[in-house]
């Protein structure tokens, strides 16, 4: 697996890296598993895996913390046959509050937790604009789950996407897929929420 803070640097090729032009998103997929026809669960970040900052953000690999049971929540939803894929708007790195470089040491310490219990993160896809500059990719707009679509060939229409606020869930409308909304920093409604799907889906 390559290792995700390097792939968020070779991906930015601009002399002010804190500053991404409005088409770019960051983005990291795992190229040694086959995810053609499969569906995702894709999975909003803050709020739903580790804990959403009130009027704040992850800054640092100390600032995030996982939800309680999040990981093992996920790792239901995989075995139930969904790749996992994350979507998250980060506007803390073109607000000059985070270096790409670090959101992807973030993230791959992520992907690293993940794997520690069995869980293949299949990839992750941010948008790092702020709300004034006019990206398609923040959520409640739908190109990063198009993107994220376009490189794993996941089977979109069988997909579902859990989410903590509106934007997610329009996003998900957008994209055509099921929008589930949980409650932000419950570990408890996300279970819950993926036990329902996880069922239906059996």
């Amino acid at each position: 697996m390559r290792h995700c803070s390097q792939l968020a640097i070779t991906m930015i090729a601009h002399d002010d890296a804190r500053l991404l032009d409005s088409t770019d998103m960051l983005e990291w997929f795992e190229s040694t598993i086959s995810l053609t026809g499969r569906p995702a669960a894709f999975l909003d970040r803050d709020g739903v895996l580790n804990e959403h900052i009130a009027n704040g953000y992850v800054l640092e690999p100390g600032d995030f913390r996982w939800l309680a049971g999040a990981r093992e929540t996920v790792l239901r939803l995989q075995q139930a046959g969904y790749a996992i894929i994350i979507i998250t708007n980060q506007s803390c790195i073109n607000r000059g509050l985070l270096e790409p470089q670090m959101f992807g040491s973030i993230m791959s310490d992520m992907v690293a937790a993940f794997a520690a219990i069995g869980v293949v993160c299949a990839g992750w896809v941010c948008c790092p604009h702020r709300p004034d500059e006019g990206c398609l990719c923040r959520k409640p707009g739908s190109a990063m789950l198009e993107r994220a679509s376009a490189m794993t060939g996941i089977a979109a229409t069988c997909s579902v996407l859990f989410g903590d606020s509106p934007s997610d869930i329009e996003a998900a409308r957008r994209f055509g897929v099921r929008g589930i909304a949980v409650e932000r920093n419950s570990p408890r409604a996300f279970a819950a929420a993926v036990d329902h799907v996880v069922g239906r889906a059996v």
